[in-house]
């Protein structure tokens, strides 16, 4: 998914991971690996934010971050592959703006 300005400078302050610049030249190859989302990176790999469903099927209100790619060595020069993407205990709550962790 992607997010708006607000909710990727939110993510960045809570998380402390750099969201990759819509612009950037790697954004169309990701994208067209993984799809339309807005990518995050950090010393441990590449993540992106996924819609969780309702059981009221409105639309969701809340997105878990997932693990799309480890670092494939030290010198992080190369991601390899996590399939399928992992969750990891981050939940962004869209309605309220707020990242919780450990849910």
């Amino acid at each position: 998914m992607k997010l708006n300005s607000e909710q990727i400078k939110t993510a960045t302050e809570s998380l402390g991971f750099g969201a990759i610049d819509e612009q950037h030249p790697a954004q169309a190859q990701l994208e067209d690996a993984l799809g339309a989302h807005t990518f995050f990176i950090n010393d441990n790999g590449l993540f992106v934010f996924s819609e969780q469903a309702n059981d009221d099927g409105k639309d969701a209100k809340t997105a878990r971050l997932l693990v799309v790619a480890a670092w494939a060595d030290e010198e992080k020069k190369a991601l390899s592959p996590v399939n399928p993407p992992s969750p990891v205990d981050v939940v962004f709550d869209l309605g309220e703006g707020k990242i919780t962790t450990g849910s």
